[in-house]
């Protein structure tokens, strides 16, 4: 760890240092000398005014049509095409603002008159400058019709963030028609910032490096944002530790797309021509996906799926404008994302499983011929057609979470055997010995308190088994488990516990080499993590290896050391 007294530096950096510690320490003094445990930084029962600002495009207005105390509450409506439009508690505005070190609680009270979801996330600016989208503090909120939801959020603001922007409920899920009421929203100072723990983080170049590591097994990577391309630090560590990139956001279709006929590739192109210069090789995602996704591919303007023939040619549009754009820069794609459901029991079809009230799936299933045995299923298979054809050299990937789950990994598995079946009597298919899905992607979300490792091992080999390649394409793990999320900075022990758990899944995926192409890390940093609340990733907020960095370095020998 660095801190302003303890390391030699340049006279211009202990200058610029010295200054931003004597600014930090002055901000303090003015701004949060008097906030203690327990202050109230905020508070609306939206009576007779809001200060609560717009998140996007969003409706909102004072209502008296239901309260949770008193007689008005705030109505929002947003918008479902962009999954961050709501209302935004925005930092600035707070008399003493959230600041690196602290610790807070957001309190309120949601209501919806239909059944919803509503996210709550905290913005902030990490140590590089890059905005983070909750990965300091989020929370969905499930709500019943007509009932009133009390949410409690307790989150810490990293010693190495630059700063915190706002909390903001919004439609994470991209509901249609959302309309959510908000009513006693309140912020408290849990533990009151420290601004004498200021932390300059640093990568540490003299480490072991993970790509030359496993050269001889499988492609390392990570994720990237065109901000971040801007620093030479972290590119020197990038370089040092990874060969393959994939672009955390901004090939997603919504960055892309958002209109027909409308493309912006700025953002994308900056992330591949940063892989390109570096000799990095680059992995597109996604393609397909019910989220994060341009309204126009398959809804009309009243919200109502467009007809089969309608997004399939959107389909097939999107698909061959933005593959053809990248072709011959990408190695792969993630093609179709999370298209199941979060079912449970093995379906005795895979199209059983499937997500079936996405628009996708609505729109194709809009004008299906059923005596001809078409279906919103068949959006799938379309999307690796197109896919195929725009771009003939990429491996092409289906991906999904909770893939190590019975009922999924057989899901997954059953609809790769039976496309890629079909693909071979395809008359569009001129290499018959070549699958269609060529890859299954295990996104690899785990918890340390609820992995079996041996349910990794078994999807590994049922994918094997359908004859697909499989990537490792999300890998994180945060401390604790679902319904358990720790929110500390962990202890040696439990970064301890943390490895071993990364070490047995290194010695799984180290006896199945032969068919694995890529492990990708989300994330580089704790900080950087979109969970990164619960300190998932190989090195901490300060950059620095935490003891999972060992244990993937040398597993057997990790784990050895440590029984």
């Amino acid at each position: 760890m660095e801190t302003l007294y303890l390391k030699k530096r340049s006279l211009f950096q202990l200058l610029a240092l010295m200054t931003a510690f004597i600014f930090f320490a002055l901000l303090s003094a003015v701004r949060t000398g008097a906030v203690e445990v327990g202050d109230i930084l905020y508070y609306e029962g939206f009576e007779s005014t809001n200060t609560l600002q717009q998140n996007g495009t969003a409706t909102i207005t004072l209502s008296d049509e239901y309260a949770a105390a008193g007689k008005r509450s705030l109505s929002v409506e947003p918008v479902w095409e962009n999954n961050w439009s709501g209302v935004a508690l925005r930092n600035e505005f707070l008399a003493a603002p959230m600041l690196p070190t602290g610790e807070y609680r957001l309190t309120a009270k949601l209501l919806s008159p239909q059944e919803a979801t509503v996210g709550i996330r905290v913005e902030t600016k990490d140590s590089s400058g890059a905005d983070t989208y909750g990965t300091v503090g989020r929370a969905k909120v499930n709500l019943t019709a007509g009932q009133w939801v009390d949410v409690t959020m307790d989150f810490a603001v990293p010693a190495d963030h630059r700063s915190v922007v706002a909390i903001v409920f919004h439609n994470d899920d991209q509901v249609p028609n959302l309309h959510f009421y908000l009513d006693e929203v309140k912020l408290q100072v849990t533990s009151p910032p420290k601004p004498e723990e200021i932390i300059i983080p640093k990568w540490d170049l003299t480490l072991p490096s993970l790509k030359d590591t496993y050269k001889d097994y499988f492609m390392l990577g990570n994720v990237m944002n065109p901000f971040q391309t801007r620093d030479p630090e972290l590119t020197a560590m990038y370089k040092h530790q990874y060969n393959l990139v994939t672009a955390e956001n901004d090939m997603k279709p919504q960055s892309l797309s958002s209109a027909k006929g409308q493309y912006n590739f700025t953002n994308a192109d900056t992330i591949v021509d940063w892989a390109i210069a570096n000799n990095l090789k680059v992995h597109g995602h996604v393609l397909v996906w019910h989220s994060q996704s341009a309204r126009w591919l398959n809804l009309g303007e009243d919200g109502q799926p467009l007809t089969r023939a309608e997004a399939r040619a959107n389909l097939e549009e999107y698909i061959t404008t933005v593959a053809g754009h990248f072709r011959g820069k990408v190695i792969s794609w993630d093609v179709v994302n999370e298209a199941f459901t979060d079912s449970s029991g093995i379906p005795s079809h895979w199209t059983d499983a499937l997500r079936k009230d996405v628009p996708w799936y609505l729109a194709y299933e809009n004008g299906a011929d059923k005596a001809k045995g078409e279906s919103g299923a068949d959006y799938i298979y379309d999307a690796f057609v197109f896919a195929r054809l725009a771009d003939p050299e990429a491996i092409l990937f289906y991906t999904d979470y909770n893939e190590n789950e019975p009922w999924k990994r057989e899901a997954m598995a059953m609809m790769a055997e039976e496309l890629n079946a079909k693909w071979k009597t395809d008359p569009r298919n001129t290499d018959p010995d070549r699958l269609l899905i060529e890859a299954l992607g295990m996104q690899s979300h785990y918890w340390t308190d609820s992995l079996d490792v041996k349910s990794v091992e078994a999807a590994i080999t049922r994918f094997i088994k359908a004859g697909v390649k499989i990537g490792i394409t999300e890998l994180d793990i945060p401390y604790g488990s679902w319904t358990n999320q720790y929110t500390k900075p962990l202890t040696k022990e439990e970064e301890i516990k943390q490895a071993k758990v990364y070490a047995e899944l290194f010695k799984v995926y180290k006896k199945y080499a032969g068919h694995i192409d890529r492990i990708t890390f989300w994330g580089k940093a704790d900080s950087q993590s979109w969970r990164g609340q619960s300190s998932p990733l190989l090195f901490n907020r300060a950059f620095g290896a935490k003891e999972a960095f060992w244990a993937v370095i040398d597993p057997e020998g990790y784990l050895e050391a440590n029984k």
